[in-house]
């Protein structure tokens, strides 16, 4: 019944009517959501034989069992929230940690490989200069440039060497190491004296 069609005043002899409608009403109401009034349970528990004292205990300690159970219910979702925060923390934390080392290795791994280039390049400047004297006189200007070209490649070797080492010093430590399992980079660079042609 919609407010338009309300009356604005009841005739006194129908109030009892009214009420007594609105109370099947209420009833129908409450049977269709699955839920019985307090009355009625009272009603049903004289039936059967109960105190109304005895139900009305009973329904409060329904009533607070279910409220319990409903605070149960909460906690244990508050718990798993808060594992599921920390879980995601220790992860963003774990791929944080990773990407640093994986960061300082390809800068290392970067270093490494300009010097190995650079001692690629400075081998072959010598195999150059050995060529363009090929054939000739060996005099001391000869001898010094092909010794002075050994030294410069001693030079870039040893520097080869150290970023190398700087290189697998940080792959073997922390958060190097991690970062190298996760993103599959060398576990270890070759020294110069391990390298057989540059």
């Amino acid at each position: 019944m919609t407010k338009k069609n309300t009356p604005k005043a009841i005739d006194q002899k129908d109030v009892d009517d009214v009420i007594g409608l609105a109370t099947d009403i209420d009833e129908k109401q409450q049977r269709e959501l699955g839920k019985v009034s307090l009355d009625e349970m009272v009603n049903i528990g004289e039936q059967v034989g109960l105190d109304r004292d005895d139900v009305e205990q009973a329904v409060g300690k329904l009533e607070s069992h279910k409220k319990e159970q409903a605070r149960q219910v909460a906690e244990r979702l508050r718990r798993r929230k808060i594992a599921l925060m920390v879980c995601l923390g220790t992860a963003a934390l774990f791929l944080l940690i990773c990407f640093v080392g994986r960061s300082g290795l390809k800068s290392a791994a970067s270093t490494a490989a300009q010097k190995r280039s650079q001692v690629a390049s400075v081998v072959e400047r010598r195999n150059q200069t050995k060529a363009n004297f090929a054939g000739k006189a060996s005099t001391p200007g000869i001898v010094a440039e092909i010794a002075g070209a050994e030294n410069r490649i001693g030079i870039e070797k040893r520097r080869y060497d150290q970023a190398a080492t700087t290189y697998n010093k940080k792959a073997d430590s922390f958060p190097g190491s991690w970062g190298r399992r996760l993103f599959f980079m060398d576990k270890k660079l070759p020294l110069a004296s391990e390298i057989k042609e540059w």
